[in-house]
């Protein structure tokens, strides 16, 4: 019996009932995958829910922060009206020219950027942009706007932003306690299953997955192979077993390939 430690996919299923175990059978053999295509689905997993947290975020914090205001803001009153609520006189830099103006800070141990387009001419509708960290926010705020309700907008996201991080770690764990479960129900699996097909002649191997299958691929002889796709997060093991107890003893000699 081997096992093999990689992600596949199988095609084509057979789908039985809404919550309980998924059985093919098919005399298809399927390669083993490397692991890309289970990392690139969690890292997908990561990216989609931090956007949406994202998302959530800013709506939520405008909401709550930001103002109207009678003239433009400009970047020399929100770094006065941030050093007024406790960040840094040191911890910024502010930088003006015929192009923009532009302010740089660090809360939460994350860069924000803040700028303010000057070029050709001061235009409101450029707003005041906003770039948080790599890819966590890019904002435009309205130009006409308080200099205290922006100042406390960003305050609000350093403090959000442990939120944000702990996304990641979280899947992470979510994943790594999949795996365990995955790994029981494979020793299973071999235990019990692999323990009748043994006695009754067949070789087999099985092909876990990072999407919470395993393949439990039967030979019969050289030129016939079947295969039972398995939940393994579902009570599988009745089903699979009554599968395999069915099977007669198999007396046809397989050659190792």
């Amino acid at each position: 019996m081997t096992i093999f430690p990689v992600t596949h996919r199988v095609y084509p299923r057979i789908i039985g009932k809404r919550n309980t175990t998924m059985i093919l059978t098919s005399s298809f053999f399927p390669d083993p995958f490397d692991l890309s295509d289970y990392s690139f689905s969690l890292s997908s997993r990561i990216r989609e829910e931090q956007y949406e947290c994202s998302k959530k975020a800013v709506k939520e914090l405008t909401k709550k922060y930001i103002q109207k205001g009678e003239v433009l803001c400009t970047l020399v009153q929100l770094q006065a009206e941030l050093i007024s609520r406790g960040v840094s006189a040191g911890n910024g830099k502010y930088e003006k020219n015929d192009f923009a103006e532009r302010l740089d800070i660090t809360l939460a141990d994350t860069d924000f950027n803040i700028t303010i387009p000057l070029f050709p001419k001061q235009n409101p509708k450029k707003g005041i942009k906003l770039i948080v960290g790599k890819g966590i926010l890019h904002e435009i705020l309205d130009a006409y706007v308080t200099p205290e309700s922006v100042a406390a907008f960003i305050l609000g996201v350093s403090v959000w932003l442990p939120e944000y991080y702990g996304i990641e770690q979280r899947i992470k764990e979510e994943e790594m306690q999949k795996q365990k479960v995955r790994d029981l129900a494979i020793d299973l699996l071999k235990r019990n299953i692999g323990a009748i097909l043994e006695e009754k002649g067949y070789k087999y191997v099985i092909y876990p997955s990072h999407t919470n299958k395993a393949s439990l691929i039967i030979t019969f002889s050289d030129i016939f192979r079947m295969t039972l796709e398995v939940d393994l997060m579902e009570d599988f093991l009745d089903q699979v077993r009554r599968i395999v107890e069915s099977l007669p003893a198999n007396e046809v000699n397989v050659e190792d390939k």
